[in-house]
């Protein structure tokens, strides 16, 4: 379910990211932004350099970014060699 906040259309996929998207004016849908969202609902700096860490097994375990100010880490888990889980962006 979408929610307009700001001009935006706001909503959580199947794999629980969120992302905003403009909202439709006069009846016409818009693209999506591509603009990442943290689990609080606020911009991520995606763009921003990122540094990253690997379990045991060489596969990515976590991803954080930061604007200078704040920190955001994703984190991922794996099962079998296939990603189980992702915690989407948590602001630190």
């Amino acid at each position: 379910m979408a929610q307009t906040v700001g001009g935006f259309q706001v909503y959580r996929d199947s794999a629980g990211h969120l992302y905003d998207v403009p909202a439709t004016v006069g009846g016409v849908a818009s693209v999506m932004t591509g603009t990442e969202l943290d689990t609080a609902g606020n911009p991520v700096p995606v763009f921003k350099a990122h540094s990253y860490t690997y379990d045991g097994s060489g596969n990515l375990a976590t991803d954080t970014v930061t604007d200078g100010a704040n920190v955001w880490v994703r984190t991922y888990a794996w099962s079998n060699g296939a990603q189980a889980s992702d915690s989407g962006w948590v602001k630190q």
